[in-house]
């Protein structure tokens, strides 16, 4: 019997044709979305939901081509769904953080200037290695092995001069009664 003979009985309320449906395409369904997906949990998601719709609107569906075409066509169309809502998601979260933070961490432009020149001061008062080190990792984005093969130094120095780096600009802030947080995770541009 056809798909088309499979999706009649379902349209009766055969529970056991849609058990072969199910059979028959859950996997090529999800290893189609994979492709999409990137991750077999979303894309198995997706498919048993397919199949739960189908079940729930059996009696009112009207499927006029072969059901594989359908299936695949809807499959392809939940993810393109799944992808929509998930990046309205993010837009409503990141909408909700700015807004939840704004206050905290609004500064005027001299402030944000007044740092900026503080840091970039701090930095030039380096040792020139350590210096050089600092803006490798910040502004250039090396990690710690690539600038140790780069400057022919051992990671360990590299650690090091990074950590003299980072205590003498907190100290530099620190003097001034400004708060220095999270240096390590700046990346400087100038």
């Amino acid at each position: 019997m056809g798909t088309l003979g499979i999706w009649e009985r379902i349209k009766k309320g055969d529970r056991t044709a849609l058990q072969q449906l199910f059979d028959q395409y859950y996997h090529p369904l999800c290893i189609y979305l994979l492709q999409y997906t990137k991750k077999m949990d979303e894309a198995e998601d997706i498919v048993q939901n397919i199949f739960l719709n189908l079940w729930e609107r059996r009696t009112t569906l009207n499927i006029k081509r072969s059901l594989k075409s359908y299936l695949y066509s809807y499959a392809y169309n939940e993810f393109i769904e799944a992808t929509r809502k998930d990046k309205r998601d993010t837009l409503l979260i990141d909408r909700l953080t700015y807004e939840a933070l704004q206050p905290k961490i609004e500064q005027s432009y001299q402030q944000k200037e007044t740092i900026m020149d503080k840091l970039s001061s701090s930095i030039d008062s380096l040792p020139p290695r350590c210096k050089e080190i600092l803006l490798l990792s910040k502004m250039e984005g090396y990690d710690y092995k690539s600038i140790a093969d780069k400057l022919e130094i051992s990671v360990k120095t590299v650690e090091a001069q990074m950590q003299i780096a980072f205590k003498r600009i907190r100290k530099e802030f620190k003097r001034d009664g400004v708060i220095f947080f999270l240096i390590q995770d700046y990346t400087f541009t100038k």
